[in-house]
């Protein structure tokens, strides 16, 4: 056994010995001195040519107009439109790096709950679908609409007709191919919308308790609608704002009783309504509601 381990690793060694031999043998690359003129041509050759930058079209402002939206004709004409517009117009003027008139850019205003579908957008979908316009500047995503799922909607509708959606407090939110601003864009519109539910849950359980109050008075002293309902929301009829048994109530409530028993019609007492309450014009369909009103009271 001795004997056959010497005699392998004698094998060991001997090989070891001709791998060294076979590597001094090979013969050695010679060195060639390549000129700097050829060497800087071959460098310029193999540069990576760089891609040219797609500038993106600016924006001009006459083919931009401003969306603003309301959700009671107060607000149309008050100083929610003119809020939204003006936060369009600086949006629009910073981003096309020009001074925007108000007064020549197209104001597309609609009068319109948020809650609405697409398909009932009828007044913003027609300015997207003709293409009249290349952008479209709303105040904020509150502004375009009051559910996630609709400024989704609306968003695709845009961008399928070649339209850009530009929100004035964040441009890029709605026109952005990046995943992680879309993923903003769908949480900053579930937080409105949250915040609408939010708000409308707290309004109509102070309407309730409003009603359960006003419902223990004596139905008198109650305000009613023309179908004797007690009444907790909406403006204050004509009736309503007169003082509680002051002596224009009580000749207007003889005069409805009258209209009633058949004394005299509708014209007649129309009539006499609009002088007693000193009013230029009274519609007949008004008259009839302030008669119908005196006369669920009694």
């Amino acid at each position: 056994m001795v004997a056959q381990c010497k005699v392998d690793k004698d094998k060991k060694k001997n090989n070891d010995k001709g791998e060294k031999n076979e590597k001094k043998k090979m013969p050695l690359r010679p060195s060639v001195k390549v000129p700097k003129r050829i060497l800087r041509t071959m460098l310029s050759q193999l540069k990576v040519s760089k891609c040219p930058r797609v500038k993106e079209a600016k924006l001009k402002p006459k083919k931009c107009a401003i969306y603003t939206r309301t959700s009671s004709k107060t607000n149309f004409a008050g100083s929610s439109s003119r809020r939204q517009v003006g936060a369009a117009v600086q949006a629009l003027a910073q981003m096309t790096k020009s001074k925007v008139k108000q007064d020549d850019i197209t104001v597309v205003s609609d009068c319109i709950s948020g809650l609405l579908p697409v398909d009932r957008r009828t007044r913003l979908v027609d300015h997207i679908e003709s293409k009249e316009f290349e952008a479209i500047f709303v105040e904020s995503s509150r502004a375009l609409a009051r559910k996630a799922s609709v400024t989704d909607d609306l968003a695709a509708m845009a961008e399928e007709h070649g339209v850009k959606l530009i929100l004035a407090d964040i441009p890029s939110l709605l026109t952005t191919d990046e995943p992680m601003e879309r993923m903003v864009n769908r949480i900053q519109t579930a937080i409105w919308e949250f915040e609408w539910d939010i708000i409308y849950k707290r309004l109509m359980g102070g309407l309730v308790d409003k009603l359960r109050k006003e419902e223990m008075k004596p139905k008198a002293t109650r305000n009613l609608t023309q179908h004797g309902e007690t009444k907790v929301n909406g403006r204050k009829s004509t009736l309503q704002k007169l003082k509680p048994g002051s002596g224009v109530l009580k000749q207007l409530r003889v005069w409805a009783l009258a209209r009633a028993e058949g004394k005299f019609g509708w014209r007649v007492m129309q009539e006499k309504f609009r002088q007693k309450l000193q009013m230029d014009a009274l519609p007949l369909e008004s008259a009839r509601r302030m008669a119908w009103e005196l006369e669920a009271k009694i």
